[in-house]
């Protein structure tokens, strides 16, 4: 019966977007291509999740041309904790 929902929405996931594929992986719902719109991958994901047939919904497309920013650090580095026990 699932492959049957599968099937369905992958019909509606290929109008919207070609490069995104929907699977079943230990009864969830796995999503995964790339895209160049931040809100269509959020709208696939809850097209999915709202048919309320999957324990869960994997959401693993990838946003084209994205880099994910380095970490920033703090700029003050004290030593006011070093040394002291847990309470």
């Amino acid at each position: 019966m699932l492959h049957r929902v599968i099937s369905k929405l992958n019909k509606k996931i290929k109008q919207i977007n070609g490069n995104i594929n929907l699977s079943l992986k230990d009864d969830c719902a796995l999503l995964t291509g790339y895209s160049d719109d931040w809100d269509e991958i959020v709208y696939l994901g809850r097209l999915v999740a709202k048919t309320k047939k999957f324990y869960s919904v994997i959401n693993d497309i990838k946003l084209n041309n994205f880099v994910e920013p380095t970490m920033r650090r703090p700029l003050i580095e004290d030593n006011a904790y070093d040394g002291m026990k847990v309470d």
